[in-house]
């Protein structure tokens, strides 16, 4: 009897484990301890930001994609390029310009650092407008923040 009691208990325990492991919500993708998730319709950055923040768990609160690696940035093209047919002008990121430099909007305090893909002469801030970040296949851009593209949405689950 304590043998099964023991057993019921050690059964109940693994379970309680399982049930805290959070997994990534259907159609998103788990990389490392966030969920990407790509959405192909055309907003402006706030617009895109704001429907981001949209999905939430008990850890965090969804945000337009930070992108910290040569590897995460990989996997948020192959997102996108496999959800959309050429011709491919832009995807926004989470990047945004708050005082002269721009940050991320999972992590609005701290400069963008480490990884970068700007590319060549960017950001430039060209006509003065440029606020936001987009991505094309080749590396970051700045843009105006009221162009209007698809966007990924990232999630910590961890």
């Amino acid at each position: 009897m304590a043998f099964l009691r023991c057993s019921f208990l050690f059964l109940m325990l693994i379970g309680l484990g399982l049930a805290q492991a959070e997994e990534c919500p259907p159609f998103w993708n788990r990389f490392g301890s966030h969920c990407y998730r790509f959405f192909g319709h055309n907003k402006t950055w706030q617009e895109a930001e704001n429907h981001c923040q949209m999905f939430f768990n008990r850890h965090a609160q969804g945000h337009l994609a930070s992108i910290k690696s040569q590897v995460e940035f990989n996997l948020v093209l192959t997102m996108w390029k496999t959800s959309l047919p050429p011709p491919i002008l832009g995807l926004y990121l989470g990047g945004i310009k708050t005082d002269s430099f721009f940050s991320w909007s999972d992590d609005p305090n701290n400069g963008i650092a480490g990884f970068v893909a700007w590319l060549p002469n960017e950001p430039n801030n060209s006509g003065g407008m440029e606020d936001c970040m987009a991505t094309t296949v080749d590396g970051w851009n700045d843009v105006p923040c009221t162009e209007t593209f698809p966007h990924v949405c990232k999630i910590r689950i961890e």
